[in-house]
């Protein structure tokens, strides 16, 4: 009988001690054991570290604290966190969330004997503060569409993500052995965007349809229900060409990671096309925000395909098209994903 894959479980945590018992309690009663939990305190001044260290005396496998000296940020905490994994495979906890008990088990076998799978994600059931159902799933919230899903499963991940982000951390786990690839971590990407987009460059992306954690939500997340109005409240008063230029940033630090990076020599052929094709495609709209003649622009990227394989498609052009010089796109004309 092949043993199972180690599983390393890398948590940040950051004064979080009202929910983190909830989701190390879940983490203790998985069906499949982790190898060793890692968690990266970014300077809680509340219970949380009495917590985790209770945590590590009450469980078998062990439990790595570590405690920074300053605060890194959620970007860079998870960084520290991966990098400190010792195990095959490192799956993402959030400090608030609740796994279901198959979770690991689950996650393992979608690895296991399948060395080309590089990245596996679930779905996951969005609660409220108090675990109460939402009546809404995550892939939902984010509009990972079954044809994204039909796409990404026959191998067409980086398509998929190179359209928008549909992976969540809290649900993610990836090899251990592509850390050297993407690491270290821009500023300006999150930590679970840029390594899903990075690792399905040159390896399989697979996912878990069944919902497998309870991605609390509350005013506090990065992602998901509650996260989409902290960020429409974030981006208030700035311009379309503000988030433009932001993704634009984005995505030119992808290309000059793998244009500089000797480890990607094998793949850079295959994936440099794309990504000038995407940052082309981001520029041009950042064009047509400027008004005038230059919405005509918006009439070519159509007709190249640029707003299907790029945007979202006919929701973008329309924007773009009749977007008024500096102006915020009209309520309804827009999403999260598109820009």
């Amino acid at each position: 009988m092949i043993a199972p894959l180690k599983i390393s479980v890398a948590m940040c945590t950051f004064n979080g001690d009202r929910y983190l018992s909830e989701q190390l309690n879940s983490i203790a009663r998985q069906t499949l054991s982790p190898f060793e939990l890692v968690v990266c305190d970014d300077g809680s001044t509340d219970d949380s570290l009495e917590l985790l260290n209770t945590f590590s005396n009450s469980v078998s496998f062990p439990v790595r604290l570590y405690v920074n000296d300053e605060n890194l940020g959620s970007t860079k905490n998870f960084e520290k966190a991966m990098e400190l994994c010792t195990g095959d495979i490192i799956a993402l906890a959030d400090q608030d969330d609740v796994w279901l008990p198959s979770k690991l088990e689950r996650i393992e076998k979608s690895f296991s004997g399948q060395p080309q799978v590089g990245v596996v994600f679930t779905d996951a059931v969005l609660v409220d503060s108090e675990l109460r159902p939402l009546n809404l799933q995550l892939w939902k919230s984010v509009r990972f569409t079954r044809v994204q899903q039909w796409r990404l499963r026959n191998g067409r991940a980086a398509d998929v993500l190179l359209k928008h982000n549909v992976v969540t951390g809290a649900t993610m786990a990836f090899r251990a052995s592509h850390l050297r690839k993407v690491l270290p971590i821009p500023q300006v990407w999150s930590h679970d965007a840029w390594v899903a987009l990075l690792v399905s460059f040159f390896s399989r992306v697979e996912i878990i349809r069944e919902p497998l954690i309870l991605y609390r939500q509350h005013s506090s997340n990065q992602v998901g229900v509650s996260a989409l109005k902290t960020k429409a409240e974030r981006w208030k008063g700035r311009t379309f060409s503000d988030r433009c230029l932001k993704r634009i940033t984005k995505f030119e630090s992808v290309y000059e990671r793998i244009m500089s990076e000797e480890t990607w020599s094998d793949f850079r052929d295959n994936v440099k096309g794309r990504l000038e094709s995407k940052i082309r495609h981001l520029k041009t709209r950042h064009e047509t925000s400027k008004g005038g003649w230059r919405r005509i622009l918006a009439i070519r990227e159509f007709a190249m395909l640029r707003y299907h394989r790029f945007s979202e498609r006919d929701r973008a052009f329309i924007a773009d098209f009749f977007r008024f010089c500096g102006d915020t796109p009209k309520k309804g004309t827009t999403s999260q994903a598109e820009v």
